[in-house]
Parts: structure tokens; sequence; C-alpha cells
């Protein structure tokens, strides 16, 4: 974590952000570069239902036919 410095983010500052968000029902993911989700929120797991059976990523979530 990089400390000190103005509009750095701390992790106590990024937990803060990540909490406003969820109190306001507002979208949250974090991907990594080939749009595997590393976290999220459950307005994300609504909107996406069953990510899990795609390995947590997004874009194989997309391609693949939903199955009962």
């Amino acid at each position: 974590m990089v400390e000190g410095g103005e509009g750095v983010v701390t992790e106590q500052g990024l937990q803060a952000h990540l909490n406003h968000l969820a109190r306001r029902k507002i979208l949250r993911a974090y991907l990594d570069p080939l749009q595997t989700v590393l976290d999220g929120n459950e307005v994300l797991h609504r909107m996406m239902p069953c990510l899990d059976k795609a390995d947590h990523n997004g874009m194989r979530w997309m391609l693949t036919p939903s199955r009962p």
C-alpha cells in the first residue's frame, strides 16, 4: 500500500468507499485484465446470477448459455 500524498488510496479509504457503494445499492466489481471478477457486491451478483459457475469470469458468463 502506498501511504501519504494527496489522492492516494489507503486500505481504510477503499473500504469506506466500498461500504458507501453498498449502502447506495450501486454495482461494484473489481476485474482482472481477463475480466475475472476478483471482488463484487450483491448488486453485481444479482445482475449476473450463477457467475460462480462461469469461474467468476464476466466474458465466459456472457457467452455461456444458461442452464436450469
